[in-house]
């Protein structure tokens, strides 16, 4: 999956959103930032494809971009690339829409321009619908007859686009079945920041980009206009776009956002904005090794602080004026000393380089440090969390029965009493070992990490387990025994394998490729967690139930569990987690 997953790649791996933010970079005219995009494009197999190879007669200003056809569109731009394999055979081509830049780099009267057609946004529909076939209705006439002349079709054009170059796109689209006779009706549309939304574009937009939200249905209403959440922070889902991306920005970090936080009317809120931002964003988002469990609608907020601000900010979601999530939120650091926190919610946190400090308080959490002496940060005292440490992996089992699983974590820290009788309390850091967490304080001991068996190396045999102790499956067909009295935490192994539960309280977690297991005796009280699986962050556990007679059948991806001798009516959503 992936929350770009709705384009098509480009090589069967990576998704065309990067080919795209490039892109629609490179259409901007030359800067210091455009030289390593240029090389980065040239490097990904595009080139510019002349007026002269399309046969075109029209305008072409110093850095190849075409310019506007008719009388107040002359001042739009557009590039026109191909793609070319090994071979030098063209593969692809794509339209990359220029969006508004100011007087110093692109001219007062492209300024200008570009300005008169950024208002029109605001005007009904078949006015900014008409942006692009005005601006290049001959141009891209060549384009689809240069297409054709070299095999390809119009499902091979990639349309792009930032800001007004995204409203161009988003024209383009909207007109595409019924104009140039129809050859770029089945294009890949991809727009970044546009005010305007096409439901055939992919439109990606950060939550707090007061230009992506800025016309709720693409047109200005009085209701919106006196309605909090049009002037202040604008929320509406888009069929086909990113709804709850987040550049976590210094601005967006501030407290004095409020209550103006995402007004296209205050300018602090446009830092969100910037092409090059994008550019990062999007490279922020593929980067992460939880790309692939995001989906379209799933909130993922990443660090963009400068440095002076990172140092004591915490990044997490704010949720200023929006609607309530649905989901796990996806925290994502940056390569400096991040403080990523998740205020209670189901949530993957993922550090990057440098030395992170992840904060739990509450909710399932999977947490990645990726490199760097990173620090974990819990509620209460450890003495009261169950810890294993099990294959590099640290496993907390938090009072409230949530489990967070860490990995290239160097530091646990929690709260234990101290002062007078024990009424305050001290913050108290413990240091990640195989064996046991190692007290950095000499006034408190060392943990022992909770009882667990491996059935790994248990020959084949049925683990059993005892009081509060953990059983980790294996690659084989395991049997694990849950403790005659419950409350015991067994942990899916890659192998098909079977459970029993007694006494209740037992918690059954599934995490990423777990195999076809069994679990027999099933209580009420019982929790079964899945993580790191694609395709359930947001959804329903309904949604992957199959009733039997004498069974259910939960399937997530390759893994499933049968849940043998209970009906789908004596399951309730408390027990099952979707992280």
């Amino acid at each position: 999956m992936g929350v770009f997953s709705k384009q098509k790649s480009d090589d069967g791996d990576t998704p065309n959103a990067l080919d795209a933010v490039l892109l629609s970079n490179y259409a901007y005219p030359a800067t210091d930032a455009r030289v390593p995009v240029a090389s980065e494009v040239e490097q990904r197999g595009w080139r510019q494809i002349s007026a002269d190879a399309l046969n075109y007669q029209g305008s072409v200003d110093d850095t190849g971009a075409f310019s506007g056809e008719l009388i107040g569109y002359q001042t739009a731009h557009v590039q026109v690339l191909g793609k070319y394999d090994d071979n030098d055979n063209l593969t692809d081509i794509a339209l990359a829409f220029r969006g508004t830049q100011s007087p110093s780099s692109n001219g007062i009267i492209n300024t200008v321009g570009d300005v008169f057609n950024d208002l029109s946004a605001a005007l009904p529909d078949d006015v900014w619908q008409q942006y692009a076939p005005r601006a290049f209705g001959e141009l891209f006439s060549r384009v689809a007859e240069f297409a054709q002349a070299n095999g390809l079709s119009g499902s091979d054009v990639l349309v792009t686009g930032h800001s007004l170059g995204g409203m161009g796109v988003n024209s383009m689209a909207s007109v595409s079945d019924d104009t140039w006779g129809g050859f770029y009706a089945d294009s890949d549309y991809v727009a970044f920041a546009s005010p305007t939304q096409d439901d055939k574009v992919f439109n990606i937009g950060f939550e707090n980009d007061p230009i992506f939200h800025v016309l709720p249905d693409n047109e200005i209403s009085l209701p919106y206009s006196l309605d909090r959440n049009s002037p202040l922070a604008m929320d509406f889902t888009l069929n086909n776009g990113t709804n709850n991306l987040i550049n976590f920005n210094d601005y967006y970090a501030s407290e004095l956002s409020m209550p103006l936080n995402e007004s296209i009317s205050n300018p602090s809120a446009w830092a969100a904005h910037n092409s090059q931002q994008y550019q990062s964003g999007v490279r922020h988002v593929l980067a992460s090794q939880f790309y692939p469990l995001t989906q379209q609608d799933s909130t993922i907020v990443m660090s963009n602080l400068s440095d002076e601000t990172r140092a004591d900010t915490w990044v997490e979601d704010r949720n200023m004026g929006h609607k309530e999530r649905e989901g796990s939120v996806f925290l994502l650091g940056s390569e400096g000393d991040d403080l990523l926190r998740n205020n209670g919610s189901n949530a993957y946190m993922e550090g990057f380089d440098g030395n992170d400090t992840f904060s739990v308080s509450g909710g399932y959490a999977v947490i990645a440090g990726d490199g760097g002496d990173n620090t974990l940060m819990v509620d209460g005292s450890l003495n009261d969390i169950q810890t294993v440490f099990h294959h590099d992996v640290l496993y907390l089992k938090q009072q409230d029965g949530d489990l967070i699983t860490a990995s290239d974590i160097s530091t646990v820290s929690g709260q234990e009493a101290g002062g007078l009788f024990g009424l305050s309390s001290t913050g108290v850091s413990y240091s990640v070992s195989d064996t046991q967490l190692v007290a950095q304080n000499d006034a408190y001991d060392n943990l022992a990490y909770t009882s667990s068996v491996d059935a790994e190396a248990n020959t084949g045999d049925p683990v059993l387990l005892t009081d509060k102790q953990w059983g980790f499956g294996s690659d084989g067909s395991d049997t694990i025994v849950s403790a005659s009295d419950g409350g015991s935490t067994i942990i899916s192994g890659s192998g098909d394998e079977a459970f029993y539960s007694q006494g209740g309280g037992n918690t059954f977690l599934f995490d990423g490729d777990f195999g076809h297991d069994m679990i027999y005796g099933l209580d009420a009280s019982d929790t079964l967690v899945f993580q790191n699986i694609p395709g359930i962050n947001g959804a329903n556990y309904s949604d992957f139930v199959n009733a039997q007679d004498d069974r259910v059948t939960l399937t997530f991806d390759d893994g499933s569990v049968d849940l043998v001798g209970i009906s789908a009516d004596s399951l309730s959503s408390d027990q099952i987690v979707l992280v």
